[in-house]
């Protein structure tokens, strides 16, 4: 389950990235990039909580 939603992922990241203009995707880089350091601060949190240990 985790490779499929991976490639879900990159697949929806490279359309994304042909549909959209370079100032598009820095505009969404300058507004989403607190969200996305968010998330993964959450999984981090979320993996040291359910397993007691971090992995880089």
């Amino acid at each position: 389950m985790p490779a499929l939603i991976f490639w879900v992922l990159v697949v929806a990241a490279v359309a994304l990235y042909h549909i959209t203009t370079k100032s598009q995707r820095s505009k969404a880089v300058e507004t989403f990039w607190v969200i996305i350091f968010l998330v993964g601060i959450a999984g981090f949190v979320l993996q040291f909580l359910l397993y007691g240990s971090i992995s880089f």
